[in-house]
């Protein structure tokens, strides 16, 4: 006879992949397509760790002593938290970022303790609440919780979290690709220019964000089962300046150009169709990973992409600045999550 846990699996298994059809909206890049039975190991891995949170809430004296690969556990973390509190399909306005570290001990073989896992999410979950109730936007939902491991050292391992969260808007307020060649936009922090007078209220890298994230929204199907969401696992960050391409340029100027901050619409609009080129390069690089063939049915999305200006020095004999856009883009596999499995969906 199968054990009841083992039933409830099984169960949300066969809700999930029996119940979410095939999404019909198409949104350029980022259409979600059919969840098929490859999505079945992450729902159990996610429902796995979920119950031992929960035992270990129960009982917090509880050791297993189970023992799970590092890199599993990164996922373990942010993917719980996903499930839980995440909502990537509303629209969002301004966001924020906040990052957190956390350190597991790691065995001679490479491996943590399932029990030290379970109480880095719970600090995660601690740290985050914190974070999230001084944020000062109104309205705030979390988009998407990443985990990654940041060192690997004999004794211990060092896990980067980031937590991108915004204000809920109905209002894009985007121009997608098309912008008035008449208008200029620069930085206020980096407003060194003397040659124009720009008239937007924001910096062109915090337009193209607004601009890529609509464009690359998650949508919400229609069709989704009541009681079920959306949320992204599995993340991946990829991060780049304005020269990463020669072929796709990007905002970047050095030498006495980098005192001139200011963009103009037309300039606009090549930055758009260029960056729009150089995430979809990197999210197809991560979709052709020959080590794992269940993404050709089951691809990476883009969920979250931040532009940030930022201005620095070229090493070398003479100390060239210059003034870039930096870019930090996240991409992660939409997963059907039963939000009854989870607990409460606010922090």
């Amino acid at each position: 006879m199968k054990k009841p846990t083992t039933l409830l699996i099984a169960v949300a298994l066969m809700l999930v992949l029996g119940q979410c059809k095939k999404n019909e909206i198409a949104k350029n890049d980022n259409v979600v397509g059919s969840i098929t039975a490859m999505q079945g190991p992450d729902i159990e891995r996610i429902l796995n760790f979920n119950k031992a949170v929960q035992a270990h809430r129960q009982d917090p004296d509880l050791r297993t002593r189970e023992v799970v690969d590092v890199e599993e556990a990164a996922d373990d973390i942010a993917d719980l938290f996903n499930a839980t509190y995440t909502e990537p399909t509303e629209h969002y306005g301004e966001t924020e970022r906040a990052e957190f570290i956390i350190t597991l001990p790691v065995n001679e073989n490479g491996k943590v303790l399932l029990d030290d896992v379970v109480e880095a999410y719970e600090e995660l979950v601690t740290l985050a609440r914190v974070n999230y109730h001084a944020s000062a936007l109104s309205d705030k939902g979390y988009i998407c919780m990443i985990a990654t491991v940041e060192d690997l050292s004999a004794g211990e391992t060092v896990l980067k979290i980031t937590g991108i969260y915004g204000s809920k808007t109905v209002q894009t307020n985007t121009s997608l690709g098309y912008y008035d060649p008449n208008t200029w936009w620069s930085y206020q922090e980096y407003d060194l220019s003397i040659d124009c007078v720009p008239n937007a209220d924001r910096g062109a890298d915090k337009v193209l964000e607004s601009d890529l994230m609509e464009y690359y929204k998650i949508p919400k199907p229609s069709n989704i089962p009541e009681g079920y969401k959306i949320v992204m696992i599995r993340n991946k960050v990829v991060d780049f300046i304005g020269n990463a391409f020669e072929e796709w340029p990007l905002f970047y100027r050095y030498g006495e150009e980098a005192n001139h901050t200011c963009i103009n619409g037309s300039e606009m609009d090549t930055l758009y169709s260029n960056s729009i080129s150089v995430i979809r390069h990197f999210l197809d690089s991560i979709n052709q990973q020959p080590s794992n063939p269940a993404l050709a049915s089951y691809p990476y999305k883009v969920d979250d992409v931040f532009i940030e200006g930022k201005r620095d020095v070229k090493p070398g004999l003479v100390l060239t600045q210059y003034i870039t856009h930096h870019y930090v883009v996240s991409y992660g596999i939409a997963c059907y999550i039963c939000e009854a499995y989870f607990g409460p969906a606010e922090l």
